[in-house]
């Protein structure tokens, strides 16, 4: 992603570097997108000159990137072309927010969202995620199997059930259930947001025990550089979205939960 960069031209070249055969004839391809010369491109990503905004632009279309990082990616160009102190102050506030908007989860992950009421109730007990998850695992695609496996009376399995089939979340056929929405995600500025954290950190705390073998409860509060700090969280963020789009794109065999704190203190 362009946020890991401060600087356009190092972000350019590593995604060039990135490319088969090492990206051979990008720069020309570059030239003859912005309608300049060979030579032009080279002093731009190997020496003093700088892109326009125009060309900025046209390049953050070549390169794909989404709304967000084409923002960033223009506001990094005009910052290395501002021609005082302040103004470049001016566009590193820009950047900064930018970026911290597109990398908040909600901008990182494909997702679907409920609506607030429905929120209300899915959120409000760990079960409700338990059962649409469970439900896509075949051998507990029963009701009496969920209850026996969530340890959970069955009416109550019935009455979640319900609600996830006439929300989409579950669909049924042949009397087996298969997720109809597979990742959901509930905005940080929600109000339901501290009972969900809530929830799913009780049941981490459960799981601390020499019973259960293949675990990670870890903390570490640490002290450390500000650099380093935002590495890491760019790090973690890499993280939710590669292992969500893992999980979503896999068979359901497994019932696991990923908690992650990252807090300045």
């Amino acid at each position: 992603m362009v946020f890991e960069f401060d600087d356009y031209k190092l972000f350019v070249n590593t995604w060039v570097a990135s490319q088969e055969g090492g990206g051979y004839g990008q720069y020309a391809r570059f030239a003859d997108l912005l309608s300049t010369s060979s030579v032009a491109i080279s002093q731009i990503f190997k020496g003093s000159r700088d892109l326009s905004l125009e060309h900025a632009l046209k390049l953050a279309d070549y390169l794909g990137l989404p709304n967000l990082q084409k923002k960033y990616f223009v506001l990094l160009v005009e910052r290395a072309r501002a021609g005082t102190v302040d103004l470049a102050t001016y566009f590193t506030d820009q950047l900064r927010e930018t970026r911290d908007q597109g990398l908040s989860i909600q901008n990182i992950i494909e997702h679907s969202e409920l609506t607030d009421v429905d929120k209300e109730l899915f959120y409000s007990s760990w079960l409700y995620i338990a059962v649409w998850l469970a439900a896509d695992i075949v051998e507990y695609s029963s009701i009496q199997k969920l209850s026996q496996r969530l340890q959970t009376q069955e009416e109550k399995i019935r009455e979640v059930i319900s609600f996830l089939l006439d929300r989409g979340l579950l669909v049924r056929s042949n009397c087996v259930f298969s997720l109809g929405r597979k990742v959901i995600h509930l905005p940080q500025e929600s109000p339901m947001i501290l009972r969900h954290h809530f929830n799913w950190r009780m049941k981490a705390l459960e799981s601390i025990g020499p019973e259960h073998v293949k675990k990670i409860n870890y903390s570490a509060p640490m002290s450390l550089s500000n650099r380093v700090a935002d590495e890491i969280q760019m790090d973690i963020l890499k993280l939710i979205k590669k292992s969500t789009k893992r999980a979503s794109d896999s068979k359901s065999e497994k019932l696991c939960c990923l908690n992650i704190d990252w807090f300045t203190f």
